[in-house]
């Protein structure tokens, strides 16, 4: 597998950091790259009051990029991880993703899945691959 990481400088316009993602993306891309990493704060460069700039998960900036994955011919895209207190992938940001990508896509819903109710929930929200942060407490649910 070839990884790109994409070294970016975000500046503070999120359309521009976008353009960025999809220049960065089309080259890693080019390049044979099946996985391609952002940093921290590509939306925009840190020290930026974040207020008047945030979106909800079905804003432009987050379409935006799930439609760069699609055209450059992402196998699927990713929720959160689940590090951050608001504990990672919801039903809802999966029903979103799942309907911007539509079936060009895989949706993986990954951090904060403990159980097998939290699983189902996922997969009845569209996704296909899931990043368990509970394994045996999901299988052990399953019968």
């Amino acid at each position: 597998m070839r990884i790109a990481v994409a070294q970016i400088l975000s500046g503070t316009d999120p359309a521009d950091n976008l353009q960025l993602v999809r220049d960065y993306t089309g080259r890693a891309a080019e390049s044979g790259a099946s996985l391609v990493v952002f940093p921290e704060a590509t939306m925009c460069r840190f020290g930026v009051p974040l207020a008047p700039i945030a979106e909800p998960v079905d804003g432009p900036w987050a379409d935006g990029v799930r439609r760069i994955a699609a055209d450059a011919g992402a196998d699927f895209v990713k929720t959160s991880t689940g590090f951050h207190r608001s504990g990672g992938a919801s039903p809802h940001a999966v029903a979103l993703m799942a309907a911007t990508v539509g079936a060009a896509l895989g949706v993986k819903a990954s951090g904060g899945i403990r159980t097998t109710a939290d699983a189902v929930a996922m997969l009845d929200a569209g996704a296909t691959r899931l990043g368990l942060s509970g394994t045996r407490a999901v299988l052990a649910g399953l019968g």
